[in-house]
């Protein structure tokens, strides 16, 4: 068996212990707004993953579903986020695309507006918080990795949300952790998941789907401004990269041209 067969029988394995989450999930709230949001939005996406394996499919995604839920994705305008976006899209989910505009800028390598406006999905646009220019002075100051407390703050921010417009599902872009650890049920009757963790998509499969043939490079402006300022920070990011590398969600050459990117700033 080469490479490539031991991949897919990592993902594989991967997809059983999602589905066994789910269905666990599914047994703890039968007949409830959590449990239909599971069985008509979850299901049909982890069905498709394991029919494409097994067929060779490469990116065309299942049949549409038509879940009649309220299903929201957060989307930076990167590649991981944006293949979530299609996913859900093309698998029927209807989602609303949310992205927050953040006081460091983005540059972002798809463009979102241009996206969601061909494939019809709504785009709802945030406003940073006082909480998001505190991190921003914050880690100038102090030199201290940004990520973890960022993304706290994002998610916070996108429950909240996700709560006041009574969405069932909110998806994230995050390849990390996969399997059993990749969706929970979070504040009553919102399902988180991260939809390329569930469905064990890599970056070459993200990058396939997005159709982006650009050049990648690793993090966001705050980050490239804290790796320039407080040098010793790049060594945390190298050693996500080697996380992202270990776990097979990027493979070397691609982890070879972040670490080069990280060590350039």
């Amino acid at each position: 068996m080469g490479l490539q067969g031991v991949d897919k029988l990592v993902k594989k394995h991967r997809l059983a212990l999602a589905t066994k989450t789910v269905h666990n999930l599914l047994e703890t709230h039968k007949e409830t707004r959590i449990g239909e949001t599971l069985e008509n939005c979850v299901i049909p996406m982890l069905e498709w993953r394991l029919a494409s394996l097994d067929k060779e499919q490469g990116d065309t995604i299942g049949v549409e579903t038509g879940c009649g839920k309220k299903v929201l994705v957060a989307c930076s305008g990167g590649v991981d986020s944006t293949a979530s976006l299609i996913v859900a899209c093309k698998a029927g989910l209807n989602p609303v695309a949310i992205t927050l505009k953040l006081p460091w800028g983005g540059n972002s390598p798809v463009n979102l507006e241009k996206l969601c406006k061909e494939f019809g999905i709504p785009l709802e646009t945030l406003g940073y918080t006082e909480k998001h220019l505190e991190l921003f002075e914050d880690v100038q100051q102090r030199g201290y990795h940004p990520c973890g407390r960022c993304h706290s703050l994002l998610v916070e921010e996108l429950y909240s949300y996700a709560h006041n417009v009574g969405a069932d599902l909110i998806g994230f872009g995050n390849m990390l952790p996969t399997g059993t650890h990749s969706i929970r049920v979070v504040g009553g009757n919102l399902v988180h998941v991260n939809i390329p963790a569930l469905l064990a998509l890599d970056k070459c499969e993200a990058l396939a789907i997005t159709g982006f043939t650009g050049r990648l490079d690793y993090g966001c402006n705050l980050l490239r401004v804290i790796h320039q300022k407080h040098r010793r920070t790049r060594w945390v990011s190298i050693q996500r990269v080697f996380r992202e590398l270990r776990a097979g969600c990027i493979d070397a050459k691609m982890a070879e041209q972040f670490i080069w990117d990280i060590l350039s700033a």
